[in-house]
This record gives structure tokens, sequence and C-alpha cells, in this order.
């Protein structure tokens, strides 16, 4: 149904499915952000910081027009965002009588909002029992209803009731240690994902883990993974956890991701949650699975208090400047020490090798650039780059691809002086959003 006039709750019908023929099918690709549509988002995202903080100074009742002003304004920018950010698909098919009508394809913005449609269509699969067929007659019928009585009261966002002291501003380290309480074998596998002041993205997959018995309770299973992941908690409140049981088709050839159980935690209310300090995390989930976590929190302000007066620097890869790399990099490459890729006078090694390695295999990845990789795939790969190790390029075409993208970031982000020089920042950010 498609609105044609919100305010008369007017809708034209463009089709249905009848909910005994839905087919769910969820794909892995995604469609690629372009530049111009990131952009927009990183200024969106710095438009809804601003906004936040401009609202939490004003005062509800002495400010009360301004303030809903504000927040009205909030919302549009909120909305923008999400419809930019939704790249998640999943595809409806019509199938009847064993044949399969052309698919209808919707897009979401995080693995979760996904997961939570395709049970709600299976749950009600479940509960339609009988074989009825709606017809055109019953749409109408439907759509007169909805007329009268209105659409169902939507549920507020909840990040909308707190205050901006609520929201972390930093970055959260989240170690995936296990998942208990599998009735059966699965090949099981965690999405970590926070939100963005209410709008859910998905930060970190762990590998796909085979389950083994679990010796603490009986007809049980267990799955562990043990890896960290470093996920950037700004503007962040909720955190949601997906697990999920990677299971073959009927023709063995693929495979598809059913969602076993999933857990909600709010971060801010996190009993032992300090700054700097390991602290360990149980999340029950609504599918009877236990989730044992580790969070470590570091502030946005703290992380950039780093040290720079390191006298090692100049022989470092990372936490050095970009002309003293690529001037170490140019005396290596004239006497032939670097074994690998060959790089240009003004492009660092390590940006080259990762772009080329994301270039071959990661451009439809779900998530590129933003889903976090493992710690441990990203500190080993950052091991190869300090120690100019000869098999480099092997090991960048073994890891996971979100590895690979969480070296780079982690490249820049360590820089002592920023990509672009603070006094151009602002001009080039203005310049974009023209």
């Amino acid at each position: 149904m498609k609105p044609t006039n919100m305010k008369k709750r007017e809708l034209d019908v463009k089709w249905f499915i009848p909910l005994n023929n839905v087919n769910v099918q969820l794909r892995e690709t995604k469609e690629q952000i372009s530049m111009a549509k990131k952009t927009r988002m990183n200024q969106l995202d710095k438009e809804i910081v601003e906004l936040n903080q401009e609202i939490s100074k004003l005062d509800p009742k002495k400010d009360r027009r301004k303030r809903n002003k504000y927040i009205d304004t909030l919302q549009k920018k909120k909305i923008d965002r999400l419809k930019i950010s939704q790249t998640v698909p999943l595809e409806i098919k019509n199938c009847q009588d064993g044949k399969e009508m052309k698919p209808h394809s919707f897009m979401f913005s995080s693995e979760y909002e996904r997961a939570v449609w395709t049970e709600e269509i299976h749950s009600a699969q479940r509960k339609n029992t009988g074989r009825i067929n709606i017809t055109n007659y019953d749409i109408k019928d439907l759509i007169e209803k909805f007329k009268l009585e209105g659409p169902p009261a939507s549920v507020p966002e909840s990040s909308m009731k707190h205050s901006r002291s609520t929201y972390l501003n930093g970055y959260l380290s989240v170690t995936v240690n296990q998942a208990s309480g599998f009735q059966k074998d699965s090949n099981a596998w965690v999405a970590i994902e926070t939100d963005f002041y209410g709008s859910f993205t998905t930060q970190a997959r762990t590998r796909i883990q085979r389950t083994k018995a679990d010796s603490n309770r009986k007809s049980s299973y267990l799955a562990e993974w043990k890896e960290e992941f470093e996920i950037d908690a700004n503007g962040c409140v909720d955190l949601v956890a997906l697990v999920l049981n990677n299971q073959p088709c009927g023709d063995g050839s693929t495979s598809r991701d059913i969602l076993v159980a999933k857990g909600e935690l709010r971060l801010p209310a996190v009993c032992g949650l300090v700054e700097g300090e390991s602290c360990p995390v149980r999340i029950e989930t609504s599918g009877g699975i236990d989730l044992m976590l580790v969070f470590k929190y570091v502030s946005r302000e703290t992380f950039k208090k780093r040290v720079k007066n390191d006298k090692n620097s100049q022989n470092k890869v990372f936490d050095s400047s970009l002309r003293v790399l690529t001037a170490k990099e140019g005396r290596q490459e004239r006497k032939g020490s670097l074994k690998f890729i060959s790089v240009g006078r003004n492009c660092p090694l390590i940006v080259k090798s990762c772009i080329t390695e994301i270039e071959n295999r990661g451009m439809e990845d779900v998530g590129i650039y933003r889903v976090s990789g493992a710690k441990s795939d990203i500190d080993e790969i950052k091991r190869y780059f300090e120690e100019n190790h000869p098999d480099l390029s092997e090991k960048l075409a073994r890891v996971d691809t979100h590895a690979v993208t969480g070296c780079m970031k982690r490249f820049f982000m360590d820089l002592r002086e920023p990509l672009i020089p603070h006094p151009y920042a602002d001009k080039l950010f203005k310049t974009w959003c023209l």
C-alpha cells in the first residue's frame, strides 16, 4: 500500500501477497552507498549531535517553543539519515503452486531490523494454519477500517527519553566469549548492533563456529569465539546482540542464516561499566541462550590523549606521521627492501595494500568500512606491517575483509597529524555540503 495523502489517510493498493505464499529471502549483498551519500551521512551525523547538544541546554518550560522546533528538526534529520543508511536487503517472493513470481525488495538499516521483520512474518505464517486466501475485497475492507480507526499507536524511540549525558561518546571494546543454551548442534555466529541516537546499525560480526556439547548442561550445546571488536560508541545508548545459525539450503550449495535468539542491553545502565576497566556482561536472550561478553569503554577525550613523544616513532608505521612514513618508505623502495607492492612516493604502503585487497574481494561485503573486524586479526596485520613481513600479501588475502578495513581505519586514527589539517577541515566540510 502506498500513502497518497497522510493527513486524510488515503492509501493506494499497489500489490499484495497471500500470507501462505510469502517466501522470505535474505541476500548477503547490499547496495553500495555512493560517496555523495556517505558525505551526506557524515553531515547529518554532525548536525544530529549538535541538535542533541542544543536540546539538552534548553529549559523544557521556558524554552518550550524553541525546544519543540529543534526536536522536530532533529526527527526530520534522523529520518533523512535512516533513508540513506538502509542497505540491508530483504526479498519477499510470491510462491504460488510451486512457482516463484517476481520478488519485491525492501531495504533496512540493520540486521536487527531485518531479523525482527522476518521473525514476525514467520510467526504470522505459523499462526495462520488454514489456507485462507485474501481477495481484493478483503484488502479494501482493511483500508476502510484503517481510515476509520487510524494506524496503531507507534512506540516512541527509547533514545529520545534520555538526556544528552546518558549517551556514550567514545570507543567500546566488545569481546564475544561464548553463547550457551543451544538445543541442537548449530553453526552459530553473533552480530553486534548499536544505535546512533535511535537508529541501529551492525557494528561487528563474529566468525561462524560449530557448537559443541555443554558439559555443565545436559542436552545442551555451546559455541565459543573469544573475539574482540572495537566499536565507535558515539551517540550510543542501546546494544543489540543477535545469535544466528548458518544452515545449508536444500540444494546444499548455498546457506541461509536463521535467527536463533536476540537480546538488548542499555549500556549506560550496565553495572561496572567504568572507563578503562573490563566489565563482564551476561545477556539473557529471547531464545533462551546466554551470551557472555566483556566490555571496556574509553571516552573520546581519553583516546585523544595518546603519548606523542615516542622515541621509536620514526621506525613505526602506526602512530607516525605521513611525511615521516612516506620518506622512510621512499628510501626503502630505492634500496629494494620493500618485498611486495611497489608504492607511490606520496601513498603509504599500508593504504595501497589495504585498498587493493578490499577492491579485489570486499566491495560487495555487507557493511564494508563500517562493520568492525576482529581485534586479534587487526593486531596481527599491524604487526606484519610494522615488521615489513615478507608474507604480508598472503596474510591480507587470508583474513576477513572487515579486519583489513579495520587496520586501515586504525592507521588513520593513530596518525600524529590529521590526514586533513585542522585549518582546512572546516573549509572542506563546508564545500562538501554545498
